[in-house]
């Protein structure tokens, strides 16, 4: 077979054209229809292996933004729960709670950062692709990429109407500790 191989190379000649990512094969023969069966067969296999390659790397990026929207799922639900937790727990103002709720507000805008990350990731892959799967399967998973930034987004603002009302609470409180205080002197 090495020598079947070796004199198949000695008869197909590739060269790419100047400025394009255009190729020209040509193959030699006594026999001209031969000749276009073997340079067609060159074309046929080549596009294969391209496709297969275009496909191997369409489902890597797949897997990869499958796994990395699921890890952001949890940590918006983790989010979440911590939100309706602290909700919960409102009532009781004190400067730790205050403190608590821009820790939390904090790790929610790095997580709208890191999932915006992930999105302008995926749009990357998108515009970078010539497989239409790959671009649809991309487009799924920015619709649920969006979904969780408007949630994420939704929970800033809340934290953060939440915090300037526990501020306002505390400085009330504070006040009327400082009057008691007073009238007790």
């Amino acid at each position: 077979t090495d020598t079947v191989v070796t004199a198949l190379l000695k008869k197909v000649h590739v060269e790419n054209l100047r400025q394009s990512t255009v190729f020209r094969i040509t193959a030699r023969s006594r026999n001209a229809a031969k000749a276009a069966r073997i340079a067609d067969t060159v074309v046929a296999l080549y596009i294969e292996n391209q496709i297969n390659q275009k496909s191997d790397v369409s489902q890597q990026a797949t897997a990869w933004l499958e796994v990395r929207v699921g890890q952001l799922q949890t940590e918006l639900e983790a989010a979440e729960t911590k939100l309706s937790q602290f909700s919960a727990s409102s009532s009781l103002v004190s400067p730790e709670s205050v403190q608590a709720s821009n820790r939390k507000l904090k790790d929610v805008r790095e997580r709208i950062l890191s999932t915006e990350s992930l999105r302008s990731q995926a749009l990357q892959i998108t515009e970078q692709s010539d497989d239409l799967v790959l671009q649809e399967l991309t487009s799924v998973e920015l619709a649920g990429i969006d979904q969780q930034l408007v949630t994420l987004r939704a929970s800033e603002a809340n934290l953060s109407t939440q915090i300037s009302k526990q501020g306002q609470d505390l400085i009330s409180m504070q006040q009327l500790g400082r009057e008691t205080q007073a009238v007790r002197a």
